[in-house]
C-alpha cells in the first residue's frame, strides 16, 4: 500500500507548517507561551528601572504589543525563510510507502522511515517530525489513498500523537 500526497510549497503552505509545529510543542514552547514570557521580560525589565507612572505605563505598552505581535513575526520570518528557497511555489510531493517516504518533485529525496521520531496528527492532516525538521501533509493534498490510510501506515512506523 502507498500513500501519495502532492501541494503547492506556497505562502499559506509554510505558514501551517509553522503553526502546526509550534502548536505540537509542549506548553511552554508553544508561540503565545514564549510571547507571553517575553513581554512579562521586557515589562519587567521597563518598570523596575522607572519611578514615574508615564514611563511605567509605557513600558507595559511595549511589553504587550511584543506579546501580541510576536507569534506572527515568528511565523512571517518562517514563511519568509522557505520564499528565499528556489523551491518556493513548486508543486512538490511525498509517498509514502512502506520502507520510506519518498519526497518527488524541487529538493527530491528519500528518507527512511527510522529517520523521522514521531508523528502528530491533527483534523486536517499529519505532521512528520525528525530533528530540525518537520513535514506537514495535509488531508485536502492526498492524490491516492485516504487519510485513514495515511493514519495507519504513519502509526504503525512512528509514534503518532492525535492533536484536534
Amino acid at each position: 500500500m502507498t500513500v501519495q500526497y502532492a501541494w503547492r510549497g506556497d505562502d499559506q503552505y509554510y505558514s501551517t507548517v509553522a503553526e502546526r509545529y509550534y502548536r505540537q510543542l509542549p506548553f511552554i514552547f508553544r508561540l503565545r507561551s514564549q510571547a507571553f514570557l517575553l513581554g512579562a521580560i521586557v515589562a519587567f525589565l521597563g518598570i523596575a528601572g522607572n519611578a514615574d507612572t508615564q514611563s511605567r505605563i509605557g513600558w507595559a505598552l511595549v511589553a504587550a504589543a511584543v506579546a501580541w505581535f510576536f507569534p506572527y513575526v515568528i511565523r512571517r520570518a518562517f514563511v519568509l525563510k522557505y520564499r528565499l528557497r528556489p523551491t518556493f511555489g513548486a508543486e512538490a510531493g511525498l509517498t509514502m510507502g512502506e520502507d520510506a517516504v519518498v519526497i518527488v518533485g524541487p529538493g527530491a529525496c528519500r528518507f527512511p522511515w527510522k529517520l523521522y521520531d514521531r508523528a502528530v496528527r491533527y483534523a486536517d492532516g499529519i505532521m512528520l517530525i525528525t530533528p530540525g525538521m518537520a513535514r506537514w501533509l495535509p488531508d485536502a493534498a492526498l492524490i491516492e489513498g485516504t487519510p485513514t490510510d495515511a493514519t495507519a501506515m504513519v502509526r504503525s512506523r512512528l509514534p503518532l500523537r492525535d492533536i484536534q
